[in-house]
C-alpha cells in the first residue's frame, strides 16, 4: 500500500501487526480528516466511548469500547452486544494490521476473523472512498491505548460473530444468498 501522504514512491508493509502505513504526525491533513471522520460524521464515540455516571461521555477512555451497549432481550443471558475496544492497547487495535481494521469498518470482518454484528454500519462505510479508510486507521493510531476488554456478545450476536447466516456480508462481498434475516451464507 502507499504511504497515505507523502513521496507516492515509498511502500510500507501493512501486514506487520501494529505497523501502519499511515502518517504518524498527530498534526498531518491524514489524522485530522480521520479524527473528523469518526467524530464528527461517523459518530463513532457514541458506540465506541464508555459513559460516565451522569450519563456523559467519559474522555478518559475514549473508543475503549462499551459493554452491552444494546441488550436486545429481557432476559440477562440473552442479548447484549458490546462495542469493541478501538485503542492502541493489546485489548484493542494495537497488534491488528491496517488491512484488517479497514476490512473491520468496510466488510464486517473483525480483527479476530469473526463476523461483526450487524449494528456496526459497515454496509454504510464499505463504499467509503481509500483516503478516508487510510485517514480513520491514521488517526486511530494515535489514540492512546486504554486497557480495557469488553465482554463477549451474548446470542444471537454471538452466533453471528461465530459464523450465524445473519451477517450482511453477502451483500457487500457479492457472496452468497440473503437470507429473510438480512444476511447470507456462502
Amino acid at each position: 500500500a502507499l504511504a497515505a501522504c507523502g513521496d507516492g514512491n515509498k511502500k510500507a508493509d501493512v501486514d506487520a501487526p501494529g505497523v501502519s502505513d499511515a502518517p504518524q504526525d498527530g498534526n498531518s491533513a491524514a489524522v485530522e480528516r480521520g479524527r473528523y471522520i469518526m467524530n464528527t460524521l461517523g459518530a463513532c464515540t457514541f458506540c465506541h466511548t464508555p459513559l460516565n455516571p451522569d450519563g456523559s461521555r467519559d474522555n478518559t477512555r475514549e473508543f475503549a469500547g462499551v459493554d452491552c451497549l444494546f441488550d436486545t432481550d429481557p432476559d440477562p443471558t440473552l442479548g447484549c452486544v458490546s462495542s469493541r475496544n478501538l485503542t492502541n492497547d493489546a485489548t484493542g487495535l494495537k497488534n491488528a494490521t491496517d488491512a484488517q481494521i479497514k476490512d473491520a469498518f468496510r466488510n464486517g470482518h473483525r480483527t479476530d476473523g469473526k463476523t461483526l454484528a450487524p449494528i456496526m454500519p459497515y454496509i454504510i462505510f464499505h463504499n467509503m472512498t481509500d483516503a478516508d479508510a487510510d485517514s480513520i486507521v491514521a488517526y486511530l493510531r494515535t489514540v492512546p491505548g486504554v486497557d480495557r476488554t469488553v465482554q463477549a456478545n451474548q446470542s444471537p450476536c454471538s452466533d453471528i460473530n461465530d459464523g450465524g447466516d445473519s451477517t450482511l456480508s453477502a451483500y457487500i462481498m457479492g457472496s452468497g444468498v440473503a437470507t429473510a434475516t438480512g444476511g447470507g451464507s456462502a
